[in-house]
């Protein structure tokens, strides 16, 4: 029998878990059904957590739970003690967070990951539960992780003495001689630029899915479809997503909503970025030749449907050269002051002097459908047709939506 792939991702809060257990993700691990919409703690599954870890960890705070509003924080001056209840043993614990993940979609094959700063304080349980698996532990520089703590609230919520009690954890950890550990320190991972896609010279034309939205697989075939009809250059169409049955490359995932789009800077151009929500009436060649006729360019839309100076949309875009100071800007707390990533987009532009072309002025024929209009005749020397807000092509059926 083949012997279990699992690592186990743990350290403080904010140490910097989330981008640890992304990579593995990105490359292959299954973590089961992950926390994708939350801000912090996006690759943690709220099963593992709440059938597994806190249960345990209760038995240290008679009448109080770890999870919901009676949630009680551990008290960093009384360390939980392996295995205080008979039926806590390797073989049941096993037993019961590989049948979690069993139950969501794990094919017994797939290599695994577990992130929880929790499994820190629970250390000798899966270890002699899991003898086999490697631990990443994260740490970061103490008076950074506590200023990124208080903006979290997270101090606010808790004991500032939590902090060294996982810092005496992931030291035990490391130091254990039966134990696979890679220690690895906030700033030295191997960050996203290894999963980059360097350019081999061809032109990628690129979108986005991402699951529990508004679209589907069938809005990304509509779009290849499109393409394929209108675009003579030669080309590669690729789709970034968390979705296996229709991903070309996988999404890291560890940030909200739409900012996901930062992963788009993974690809070092020559590349043309589209919407799923976008009609093609007509040839867009003119955007290929924009991405292939130069390096260090990229181009974007007019910020829609204001054209607010300086500020630039990513429904359409085409670049060539590397923009992955985009991706790596982003910080935690980034969707809760930054209500738009194309406000993002605009601003670490501009902060290197860089003014986008734009796709208007480039590639004549774009036009933005009206709000809240359901019928409208796109003009007869249309070549691309932006949807910024309701309604959408699926909305309209053909010849704006073909479902495949």
């Amino acid at each position: 029998m083949k012997q279990l792939d699992i690592t186990f991702v743990t350290g403080a809060p904010g140490s910097g878990l989330n981008l640890a257990a992304g990579l593995l993700k990105a490359e292959g691990a299954f973590a089961g059904r992950t926390l994708n919409q939350a801000i912090h703690n996006t690759h943690e599954n709220p099963k593992i957590k709440e059938l597994c870890v806190a249960p345990y960890l209760e038995q240290f705070f008679p009448g109080k739970k770890l999870e919901g509003k009676d949630k009680k924080i551990l008290n960093p001056k009384r360390a939980p003690v392996p295995f205080a209840k008979p039926h806590w043993q390797p073989p049941y614990f096993r037993d019961l967070l590989l049948g979690i993940l069993r139950r969501e979609g794990w094919d017994l094959a797939e290599p695994v990951v577990v992130a929880l700063p929790m499994l820190a304080l629970m250390a000798p349980v899966f270890h002699q539960a899991f003898p086999e698996a490697k631990w990443i532990l994260c740490e970061r520089d103490e008076a950074e992780l506590l200023e990124d703590l208080r903006r979290r609230k997270w101090i606010a919520q808790n004991d500032a003495e939590s902090v060294p009690m996982y810092d005496r954890a992931v030291e035990a950890i490391a130091n254990h001689p039966e134990i696979d550990s890679r220690r690895v320190r906030f700033g030295e991972l191997p960050e996203p630029q290894r999963l980059r896609l360097r350019s081999s010279g061809k032109l990628r034309v690129v979108c986005m899915l991402r699951t529990g939205g508004a679209y589907d697989a069938d809005d990304v075939r509509n779009l290849k479809r499109q393409v394929a009809e209108s675009l003579t250059v030669e080309h590669e169409f690729v789709c970034y997503s968390d979705d296996p049955a229709i991903a070309d490359v996988a999404l890291v995932g560890c940030r909200p909503t739409w900012w996901d789009k930062l992963d788009l800077f993974r690809e070092t151009g020559p590349c043309i970025y589209l919407d799923l929500d976008t009609y093609i009436p007509g040839n867009i060649d003119d955007l290929a030749h924009y991405a292939l006729g130069g390096t260090d360019r990229i181009m974007m839309l007019h910020a829609v449907p204001n054209n607010v100076p300086g500020w630039y949309g990513s429904g359409i875009m085409a670049w060539n050269g590397d923009f992955s100071f985009m991706m790596d800007s982003f910080e935690p707390e980034a969707p809760e002051r930054i209500r738009f990533a194309d406000i993002h987009f605009s601003q670490r532009l501009a902060e290197r002097g860089i003014v986008p072309n734009v796709v208007a002025d480039v590639m004549p024929g774009m036009v933005l459908w009206p709000r809240n209009q359901l019928e409208w005749d796109v003009p007869a020397d249309a070549r691309i047709v932006c949807f910024s807000r309701d309604p959408k092509p699926r909305d309209l059926g053909a010849p704006y939506f073909v479902k495949s």
